[in-house]
């Protein structure tokens, strides 16, 4: 026992000694480099500095004083936001959350967000609140639809976020539902069928019996919350002409219910007409808009579709007149 408390001695003291002198290496580069005049130089001696030293207590302070000068003094607000996002990312992010504030403060005294952006924009939550919102992922996500960048640079690090957050091991399924929407709103292709990466983790994590309602108060069934969640997925998969897998959602979906929610019969219907199930998929489409009166007026895109399998049905010229007339001779009944 003795001796082997002489040969841990020497290994902590060697320890102690390696750390004590990479500090003082991290302290002097980080000095020298406050003192480069140049910004372009300066800038990259600091990415260097802060990929060599990740864990020094000075990484905040150097981390806010890259952001800034690339942010505004060299105008590279891309490459900023895009540090600032693998920063959050870490698995260790307690230190560098603060770096949030840095670069909203930056965006506050820009013109990079509209007002409309500026008031949506969400606020930095407090260390011991962050485990229970699955932070960093949601806020994450919701600057990154307001960012004043090119929608190919956005979408990418929508994507990347939101995979990240589908891997981790606990996470809050009602806010990856909700976040699965804001995806979606983007009406990009790449971002639908990333909206349903997410939903199907959600239905993954009910599978373990986890409970899906515990932030909807109140809640609908459980039943009524999956036959939402795959008619949402059947959707997204219209839009990437998925057709046959738009169909498969729905029949799963229908496990759960009637698809009388979410416009389950239009979508189900105009997959049953891509399918070449053309009278079905017509009657279903119509039922659909019979069950939800508004519909094509609330929603452009079922407008459009509505008017699509009109003219390729129908033939007729006038879409607008013809639903107001089989809503006014077809009230809707239950369906057996």
């Amino acid at each position: 026992m003795v001796n082997r408390i002489y040969w841990i001695l020497p290994l902590l003291l060697a320890a102690s000694l390696f750390c004590q002198c990479s500090s003082r290496q991290a302290e002097k580069a980080y000095q020298l480099i406050r003192t480069e005049s140049d910004s372009i130089q300066r800038a990259t001696a600091f990415e260097k500095w802060l990929s060599q030293y990740p864990r020094y207590v000075l990484f905040p302070a150097a981390g806010a004083a890259w952001l800034r000068l690339v942010y505004h003094t060299l105008d590279r607000p891309e490459e900023a936001i895009r540090f600032w996002t693998t920063q959050l990312l870490r698995d260790d992010i307690d230190r560098v959350a603060h770096l949030t504030d840095s670069l909203i403060a930056f965006y506050l005294a820009s013109d990079r967000f509209s007002c409309v952006a500026l008031s949506a924009m969400p606020s930095v939550p407090d260390p011991d609140e962050r485990d229970t919102i699955d932070w960093p992922h949601p806020f994450l996500i919701r600057v990154w639809m307001h960012i004043d960048l090119p929608d190919s640079v956005r979408h990418e690090y929508l994507i990347r976020i939101s995979s990240h957050w589908i891997q981790t091991e606990k996470p809050n399924a009602v806010r990856m539902m909700q976040y699965a929407d804001s995806l979606t709103a983007r009406h990009d292709h790449h971002l639908f069928a990333q909206a349903n990466r997410q939903l199907s983790r959600v239905l993954e994590i009910g599978a373990r019996g986890i409970d899906l309602n515990d932030a909807l108060p109140p809640s609908p069934p459980v039943n009524d919350l999956y036959r939402m969640i795959l008619i949402k997925m059947a959707w997204n998969a219209y839009r990437l002409e998925r057709f046959t897998q738009a169909l498969n959602l729905i029949s799963q979906a229908a496990r759960f219910g009637d698809p009388d929610i979410c416009q389950g019969y239009i979508i189900l219907g105009a997959a049953q007409i891509e399918t070449g199930e053309t009278d079905l998929g017509w009657q279903h489409l119509l039922y659909g808009l019979l069950l939800d009166p508004e519909a094509e007026i609330r929603s452009t895109e079922i407008n459009s579709l509505y008017t699509r399998y009109f003219r390729r049905i129908e033939g007729a010229s006038n879409p607008d007149h013809f639903l107001k007339q089989y809503r006014r001779f077809n009230p809707v009944k239950p369906r057996e």
